[in-house]
């Protein structure tokens, strides 16, 4: 996603992968200290194949699944980077259009900058 193409407005999700639970919980738990994220969830082990190096890699990593708002996506995407042991981090987003309200609001509340 592009840094023009993010709606302060809107509301996200990020998916990231760490190279371990550890690196993991590291960066959720940054991420909600830091309140780029209301919430993160720490998945581990997933099952991973990707090409690197030109080959077929067969890895276990973990994955973080973090709710935010597009006020602090890019903040919340650099920070991931910079934690992430991982050459080329794999940090996405993408935006959610629909779901219950007074979360959406949650979120707003413990990401917004008037706390």
């Amino acid at each position: 996603m592009a840094k023009g193409d993010i709606e302060k407005e809107k509301f996200y999700f990020l998916y990231i992968t760490a190279a371990s639970k550890e690196e993991a919980v590291r960066l959720a738990s940054t991420l909600v200290a830091e309140r780029l994220v209301a919430c993160a969830n720490v998945i581990d082990p997933i099952h991973s194949f990707y090409w690197w190096g030109g080959e077929v890699k067969d890895d276990f990593e973990a994955v973080i699944v973090a709710k935010t708002q597009g006020l602090r996506l890019e903040a919340a995407i650099d920070c991931a980077k910079d934690i992430s042991s991982h050459e080329c981090p794999c940090v996405v987003a993408w935006p959610l259009m629909a779901g219950n309200s007074d979360f959406f609001q949650w979120i707003r509340k413990e990401t917004g900058i008037d706390r």
